[in-house]
């Protein structure tokens, strides 16, 4: 990875079976319908690797979401984290994971197709997925 920063922001691709309450922390319980959301956060390899494994304590309100929802692949971006959410900003957007930024949310739903067809125009410089030298797997 030479010459990529090592703290980049990210795009998680991830997929919900079924609409369901859930408990996220101090912002309670949230209705979420099924189907596919996509996730914008910030940090190093270490946090995308992180929100691949299932077991781990919440730490983070995205923490909570993955109890019940399936990460699929993840994006690395070279642009800020609240720069690459608002590119997200026509699917449906939902108030979780902004508690540090001015940002209504970093959490959006809407179809597959939409959905990856932003990640890519946003031009992400790597993906990651469950399968890739992330996970060792």
């Amino acid at each position: 990875m030479d010459g990529i920063p090592n703290r980049l922001s990210y795009a998680l691709l991830m997929h919900l079976s079924h609409s369901q309450d859930m408990d996220i922390g101090a912002l309670g319980t949230i209705h979420f319908e099924k189907g596919w959301y996509v996730y914008v956060g910030s940090g190093t390899e270490k946090r995308i690797e992180r929100h691949f494994r299932k077991e781990k304590k919440n730490h983070w309100h995205i923490d909570y979401f993955l109890q019940r929802a399936e990460p699929v692949r993840a994006y690395r971006y070279d642009k800020g984290e609240c720069s690459l959410a608002k590119s997200f900003e026509g699917l449906e957007q939902l108030p979780l994971g902004a508690s540090d930024c001015r940002c209504r949310g970093h959490l959006f739903h809407g179809t597959l197709q939409k959905i990856e067809d932003l990640v890519l125009t946003h031009g992400p410089i790597e993906e990651l997925g469950p399968e890739s030298r992330l996970t060792g797997k």
